[in-house]
């Protein structure tokens, strides 16, 4: 699977397609996070991002933000435990 989306990556890069290249880097990020293998889908993510910063299609820049939320907690998770990725809002700040 892996390889499958690295070629259709490398080929859509070649094309200059950013549409096949989104949805390539989406397969391999989603396809690393699945494997539990959170830091190397982190390069993914920060590609998915830059390409996405200058497109106007809301669902991009939805989807952007939500890889970019995603693999950074988890990254964060994979190195110092699954508390590390949740901070305590004190009451002052919380919504009333």
């Amino acid at each position: 699977m892996e390889a499958a989306f690295t070629k259709a990556l490398n080929i859509a890069k070649t094309l200059d397609d950013s549409e096949y290249q989104l949805r390539a880097l989406r397969g391999l990020y989603f396809y690393n996070t699945r494997n539990t293998h959170y830091r190397a889908a982190l390069p993914f993510a920060e590609r998915f991002h830059e390409l996405t910063i200058s497109r106007p299609n809301l669902s991009d820049r939805l989807g952007r933000e939500l890889i970019n939320g995603l693999s950074r907690t988890r990254a964060k998770m994979s190195v110092h435990g699954p508390k590390a990725a949740f901070v305590r809002v004190p009451k002052s700040q919380k919504c009333q």
